[in-house]
């Protein structure tokens, strides 16, 4: 997903559900305009429920911006958490109107040489 898709999806899926959420690099690694983090998450659920997880989060840089993001990371142990945190439908259309506002300025969006659109923004379980 591009960057700007990236941004939308945390600010209106991920962070409303947590109380605290925090996000700690513990590498990097660096090779042309890719860059690799290795990550944690840490967070609290706006319920009391704990969340950790471990990411490999890769960056696609050109001409010193972020491209596209692709978020490795345990997909059971997310799909397990995020079943019982998943904002209703009409959350999830509000990414999708921000997605569709951002094509309508600029182009179609996507910001990324990969050729995906915002459906890849929302978080489907």
């Amino acid at each position: 997903m591009s960057y700007r898709q990236f941004a939308i999806f945390l600010k209106n899926e991920l962070l409303p559900v947590f109380a605290d959420y925090r996000w700690k690099p513990l590498a990097f690694t660096c090779d042309g305009g890719r860059v690799a983090v290795e990550a944690e998450t840490i967070g609290r659920a706006k319920d009391g429920r704990e969340y950790q997880q471990q990411h490999h989060i890769l960056f696609v840089v050109k001409r010193g911006k972020i491209v596209s993001v692709r978020d490795y990371l345990d997909t059971l142990y997310s799909a397990r958490f995020f079943a019982t945190s998943i904002p209703p439908k009409d959350r999830l259309t509000n990414s999708e109107a921000e997605l569709q506002n951002d094509k309508s300025a600029h182009g179609n969006g996507n910001g990324s040489d990969t050729g995906h659109d915002g459906e890849t923004a929302k978080m489907k379980l």
